[in-house]
């Protein structure tokens, strides 16, 4: 099953991610801070663009951590481990899963429905073919789906930096607007409201013009 079959086939059921990690059947071994962290991180993920970009003090709320020391820790340790891959643009953290690791166990269990006729696990590596029409490459398999996974989302990295740039865009616009309007103390107070909401920063910003008027 090809890296990009696979997010259509999971994005619109996010239990399926995370029975994969509250269950520790990821194909690598994460804490309980790691886990929880990378539940934030699909949560948050917007499924058209393949792109999530919660704040740390976002995650922080999520969990009741006193300090953002965990969480900071979490995202370095699971960055590390390839669960995604992260751009920094103007301060602002972007993450992009890594759908077939973190899928990985899924798709090679042979009790799974949607596996039939792909990827089968029945304690050796012949290669099956059930229930269709093509034959199945021995050595194609996750591996092959890890390559692709940068390309998923878009047909090339250019379209992931120009969603970078629209959002900023339209961050730095709403700050703008904001700032040169209300009173500083107003804003503060009303973006104290929203914080347990736990809303990314575009969201946070949205939500914020809203209720300040």
């Amino acid at each position: 099953m090809a890296d990009k079959e696979v997010l259509n086939e999971f994005k619109g059921n996010r239990f399926d991610y995370f029975n994969t990690i509250m269950d520790n059947k990821t194909p690598i071994e994460i804490n309980r801070v790691e886990k929880m962290v990378l539940i934030s991180l699909i949560r948050h993920n917007n499924w058209k663009t393949g792109i999530c970009n919660p704040t740390i003090k976002t995650i922080q709320n999520e969990w009741f951590y006193k300090s953002d020391r965990e969480v900071i820790e979490a995202l370095k340790t699971l960055r590390e481990k390839n669960f995604f891959t992260k751009q920094t643009i103007k301060r602002r953290n972007y993450y992009q899963l890594n759908v077939a690791l973190i899928l990985k166990d899924y798709l090679q269990n042979e009790g799974n429905p949607q596996n039939v006729g792909n990827l089968q696990n029945e304690g050796n590596n012949t290669p099956q073919n059930v229930g269709n029409d093509y034959p199945q490459n021995e050595g194609t398999n996750i591996k092959e789906t890890e390559k692709e996974h940068k390309n998923i989302y878009s047909s090339n990295d250019e379209d992931n930096i120009s969603y970078f740039e629209r959002i900023n865009k339209e961050i730095d616009d709403l700050e703008n607007e904001i700032n040169n309007k209300y009173d500083k103390d107003l804003v503060t107070k009303e973006k104290e409201k929203l914080i347990n909401k736990n809303l990314g920063t575009l969201d946070l910003l949205r939500e914020l013009k809203k209720t300040i008027r």
